[in-house]
């Protein structure tokens, strides 16, 4: 893919097993790609981790606008309206979970303890996530914790393996891979009655605002407007935004603990920029510009996916100046990966920055180097950095 990624911006294909992505760079063609109705995100993905299976056999040739609404009000609105209310509740999951896992660790001579990086930070992150989502009443639930545990497990192992089978032996063998669907009928069977019961109780105003009231899932739905949304199609929603949530998040913090330990110069910088705040609100980690900076060049360096903004054609579709042209079936995408390391946009892209990202204030006592340097946030959305995606679906 970064041997075909053109300096004009022209589009160029890749034949996959299935079908051809046909992958686009330019500003003007990233903006039809994510706003086009013909090409759908859900398509894509459902062919990946197989939604038939995974998500309750959901529509994935639905075409509906319902799921981008929600999402966009939950996350993008509500969700950070109400950090403040979570903040104390994480806290509290984040130091009860790492104590946890420090008292199961290996104590070594030297009196440190030793444990496994990515699985303890995989276990903070769905602890906390699953407060956010679930609040206490299911959180707390060992079955409901195992099952969300399992849920991303079993769909991405899924996935991948569904895609190489012919499709008469997929019901059998995704049976096999996730012991009869244990994980995903656990969450549905637990959450469908209680979404169908907040559904027709909607009105929460006489109920005391806690941890309990305060979590995605009521967000949801309350969000919920409309004749598509069913309990059902709001509790396939909920899957599909807990399966997107289980990933990115503990992966990014294990890849910026692992670029520290390679680049342990930025160690002080770092903590001196963290350590002058007296208290880490989410407005202060908000305004942290080296820490911003080094997070945004270890994810640059360290793409998820080396492509993104994945649209399947559900109809043929043309780019507005006559290409390139999409059948039915075949995927149009952005070549994240090579953009992100392409030295076009960004000089000398093999080697790690980590504050390649920050622009020093003219009155500050920054070196000359640091002044004049691009200024672009960790959650920036543009052309060069699709981390986040493109459009109105982005992040």
């Amino acid at each position: 893919m970064s041997r075909g990624l053109k300096r004009d911006g022209a589009a160029y294909a890749v034949r996959t097993q299935a079908n051809y992505y046909v992958l686009v760079s330019s500003k003007k063609h990233m903006t039809e790609l994510g706003e086009a109705p013909e090409l759908s995100l859900r398509a894509a993905f459902g062919d990946i981790f197989a939604f038939k299976y995974t998500l309750n056999s959901m529509d994935t040739g639905d075409t509906t606008t319902a799921d981008r609404g929600i999402m966009a009000r939950v996350l993008q609105v509500t969700a950070v309206q109400n950090l403040p209310m979570l903040q104390d509740g994480l806290q509290c999951s984040l130091v009860h979970t790492l104590s946890d896992c420090l008292r199961r660790g290996k104590t070594l001579q030297d009196g440190w303890t030793s444990i496994a990086l990515s699985s303890t930070i995989r276990t903070i992150v769905i602890n906390m996530n699953s407060l956010s989502f679930f609040g206490n009443i299911f959180s707390s639930d060992p079955k409901f914790g195992d099952a969300l545990v399992r849920y991303p497990v079993d769909t991405i192992i899924a996935g991948e393996v569904l895609q190489f089978i012919p499709a008469w032996m997929a019901p059998f063998v995704y049976g096999l891979i996730t012991r009869r669907n244990h994980a995903m009928k656990t969450l549905t069977g637990q959450l469908l009655p209680w979404v169908s019961y907040r559904m027709k109780n909607s009105s929460t105003k006489n109920e005391v605002v806690d941890v309990k009231t305060v979590t995605i899932i009521q967000w949801m739905v309350d969000a919920a407007r409309g004749k598509y949304w069913t309990p059902m199609n709001l509790v396939r929603s909920i899957n599909g935004l807990w399966f997107a949530s289980s990933h990115q998040v503990w992966m990014t913090i294990v890849n910026n603990l692992h670029e520290l330990c390679k680049h342990p110069e930025y160690l002080p910088l770092l903590r001196k920029e963290i350590g002058e705040q007296s208290i880490l609100t989410p407005e202060v980690i908000e305004n942290l510009p080296l820490l911003d900076s080094f997070m945004k060049e270890t994810s640059r360096m360290n793409a998820f996916d080396s492509v993104a903004v994945r649209r399947k054609a559900l109809k043929p579709f043309t780019f507005s100046d006559g290409g390139p042209h999409v059948p039915v079936g075949n995927v149009a995408c952005v070549p994240q990966a090579a953009i992100l390391l392409d030295e076009m946009n960004y000089p000398s892209p093999m080697e790690f920055d980590g504050f390649r990202f920050f622009t020093a204030k003219p009155d500050s006592a920054a070196t000359v180097a640091m002044l004049g340097k691009e200024r672009s946030k960790f959650t920036d959305v543009s052309e060069r950095y699709p981390v986040w995606g493109y459009g109105s679906w982005a992040w």
